[in-house]
């Protein structure tokens, strides 16, 4: 028979994400939808999946720069731990 969890085991504080969706381009035109689907995501992320709120990080459109987004990366590996 298998050994229960340990009651302290986090649940779901391991769950991070980082969604990128971007519209609008400055040499690009046309992009539809983008920005929706990263919010639809997002949602599905929490409301389906557990991810803690706080833990899913959207950019969108101008906050999409190549900075913004390795900044989110980094974010996210500094909050990383084993386990």
């Amino acid at each position: 028979m298998p050994a229960a969890a340990p009651a302290t085991a986090p649940a779901v504080s391991g769950k991070r994400a980082r969604l990128v969706g971007i519209d609008r381009y400055q040499h690009v035109s046309g992009l539809q939808g983008c920005v929706n689907d990263v919010q639809l995501m997002q949602r599905l992320l929490v409301d389906r999946f557990g991810f803690p709120p706080d833990q899913v990080a959207v950019l969108t459109d101008a906050a999409a720069t190549r900075a913004g987004i390795l900044a989110a990366l980094d974010a996210l590996v500094a909050a990383t731990r084993p386990n």
